[in-house]
């Protein structure tokens, strides 16, 4: 149980980084225009 939440846990990370990641290049390329 523990091993699927610290899995669990990694792939939420992940994916908050995936958005934070996406979200500031959207931003920027919105500015560019």
């Amino acid at each position: 149980m523990s091993a699927f939440s610290f899995s669990l846990l990694f792939f939420i990370s992940n994916f908050l980084f995936f958005l934070d990641f996406v979200g500031v290049h959207g931003i920027a390329s919105l500015g560019y225009f």
